[in-house]
């Protein structure tokens, strides 16, 4: 009854056709919208998701590996959302030297891509500087690191903002060892001495960027 009550109403009023036809193609627009968030946000409490003691190394990468597969399909689908591809980077990122399927030059591509669609994006900007300190290119770590402590600061984790401050000295080092001054290094020094004893990780880098493992017994 109610369809012939629909139909008589689509013959009487040819143009609600048209209109109906853009309300379902809204709807499903829609639900493929919710989708893809839902398959976002699994893939992002997936990707953040620390080794447990329950999970060996190998089932994680497993678990990364298809956590990739989804954010390809992803970005894929809607290739304009930067956050899509900051956490494909940041996946990718995570499994360097883990599978071959995965090198340096994808991982700072993608989250390269993802800065340019989303200039504010916090993972993009913190994983691309981990890239960049990686690969060597400590002109575009520093840039990022310094755009990461003055604009995110409030989303880092004490022993992050830590490391960062670490990896900045150490990217001024290697660019021009005289561009560090004795200061830099004390006020890091009392930064690092006063941090809660949980969130104080020790500057590896710092440490063999000034050879100063042996002095300080950590050969």
């Amino acid at each position: 009854m109610l369809q012939k009550k629909a139909d008589e109403l689509l013959r009487r009023h040819p143009e609600l056709r048209d209109l109906a036809g853009r309300m379902k193609i809204q709807v499903k627009r829609k639900d493929s919208t919710m989708e893809c968030e839902e398959t976002y946000l699994k893939a992002e409490e997936s990707v953040f998701t620390p080794l447990s003691g329950t999970e060996s190394s190998g089932e994680r990468v497993d678990r990364l590996r298809r956590v990739l597969l989804s954010l390809e399909g992803l970005v894929s689908e809607s290739p304009s959302e930067g956050r899509y591809w900051a956490l494909l980077g940041v996946a990718r990122y995570f499994l360097l030297g883990e599978t071959v399927e995965v090198d340096g030059e994808s991982v700072r591509s993608t989250l390269e891509k993802a800065l340019a669609l989303a200039p504010e994006c916090f993972h993009a900007r913190l994983y691309l500087a981990y890239q960049c300190f990686d690969e060597g290119d400590y002109g575009c770590a520093s840039s990022l690191i310094d755009t990461v402590l003055n604009e995110d600061c409030d989303r880092l984790a004490t022993w992050t903002q830590l490391k960062l401050r670490e990896l900045s000295i150490v990217c001024r080092i290697r660019m021009d060892a005289e561009a560090v001054s004795a200061r830099d290094l004390i006020a890091f020094h009392e930064l690092w001495s006063t941090t809660a004893e949980d969130d104080r990780v020790f500057p590896d880098e710092l440490c063999r960027t000034m050879k100063l493992d042996a002095i300080l017994g950590r050969e």
